[in-house]
């Protein structure tokens, strides 16, 4: 399984989990295998080089679909390249500051931006994490910095030392870190706060702030076009029994996951896959 980002992020984290539980399923072990770089580009790059025999499966977010908007690499596109395998997970955005005694609030800090722009730390440059921060920027009126770091280790720690003032990240893979206290959640995008979950009972959604951003951060699997349909089908049936395990719901209970659970199976992931393909266009194009 190819993890076209860095360790610790929660592209990591779910692909990690995930292959752990297919190797349970099928006869053979599925070894996770980060390709980080260039906002999951050289993932991508890596994976077509392999063949197309069915024992590489290349784990994608919208980064990929914005590669492709943004003719990041045209020689390989996306979706020119691959077929869909499955969507499995969704996760929510979240925007956060180091946990210090000395830390404000989100209004004292675009507040203080008037002063100067603010830095905020992603792992997608040219894809979803920078896409966003620029229309959250745009709903706030406020001039944010997107800092790119290969890995969420490296934005945690830039966090902790003030290199960077705020980080935009997802939930699957701060969670750890909002509970031991040293991330502070100060908005989650979305349209409701997320009030069946202790953590976020005082973090305000965005909508609810006036900022119209409910951006989530999908994940699922693709193989090489050439791959034969009758592998990528016994692939794409193991992934659903997997995604609907008991191992994988309780996996999914520890990590908040289970908020927004919405399986898809090769064709309806591909119909999905063409949706996000006009909506980035439009969006890049505004």
């Amino acid at each position: 399984m190819i993890i076209p980002f860095g360790r610790g992020n929660a592209s990591d984290v779910f692909g990690r989990e995930f292959s752990a539980l297919l190797t349970a399923q099928l006869p053979v072990k599925v070894s996770p295998l980060n390709k980080g770089g260039s906002g999951g580009l050289q993932g991508m790059l890596y994976a077509a080089s392999l063949p197309p025999d069915g024992y590489t499966i290349l784990e994608i977010t919208p980064s990929h679909i914005i590669a492709d908007v943004l003719d990041r690499s045209p020689k390989l596109r996306l979706m020119d390249t691959f077929k869909p395998l499955a969507l499995v997970q969704n996760d929510y955005y979240v925007l956060f500051a180091n946990n210090s005694p000395d830390v404000m609030g989100l209004a004292e800090l675009l507040d203080r931006s008037s002063e100067r722009a603010l830095t905020v730390a992603g792992v997608s440059p040219h894809g979803l994490d920078e896409i966003t921060l620029s229309l959250l920027a745009k709903e706030m009126g406020k001039k944010l910095t997107f800092v790119p770091y290969q890995s969420s280790q490296a934005i945690r720690a830039a966090l902790l030392s003030g290199e960077v003032d705020l980080y935009l990240g997802k939930l699957i893979s701060s969670l750890k870190h909002i509970r031991s206290g040293r991330l502070k959640p100060l908005m989650v995008l979305s349209e409701r706060r997320l009030e069946n979950l202790k953590e976020f009972v005082s973090v305000p959604a965005s909508v609810e702030l006036g900022y119209q951003l409910t951006t989530q951060s999908w994940r699922g699997f693709v193989v090489h076009k050439a791959t034969p349909n009758y592998i990528r089908d016994y692939l794409a049936d193991q992934i659903r029994y997997v995604a609907n395990s008991s191992e994988y719901q309780k996996y999914q209970g520890s990590d908040f996951s289970f908020l927004s659970r919405d399986f898809k199976g090769p064709e309806q992931f591909g119909q999905f896959l063409l949706q996000q393909l006009d909506y980035y266009q439009g969006l890049v194009k505004e």
